[in-house]
């Protein structure tokens, strides 16, 4: 990401300190946790697993955030798609 620049000027500490294999519990109950991501032709692909015991009868949907929906992990419209085996994705255009 660094290299590619997609990430703003204001992001890129943000970016830098960014870890992709971990899941922390914040407050407000809210799950975070990145899988990783991958540059496909003109698009940012996120990935994420959740762990196989997790209790998905809880779950709420999973958002990605970032400066390009201003942070807003409720926009719906950043929704990851559930695949299989507790694992969902998202596809961003670059543009």
């Amino acid at each position: 990401m660094l290299q590619s620049k997609y990430a703003s000027q204001n992001d890129l500490e943000f970016v830098k300190n960014l870890k992709f294999t971990k899941i922390t519990t914040p407050k407000k109950n809210i799950i975070m946790g990145i899988q990783g991501y991958e540059f496909v032709d003109d698009n940012v692909i996120f990935s994420f697993k959740l762990p196989k015991s997790f209790d998905k009868s809880t779950l709420k949907p999973i958002t990605i955030a970032g400066s390009f929906n201003g942070w807003n992990s409720q926009n719906l419209n950043y929704k990851m798609t559930l695949l299989r085996d507790n694992s969902y994705q998202f596809i961003l255009p670059k543009s």
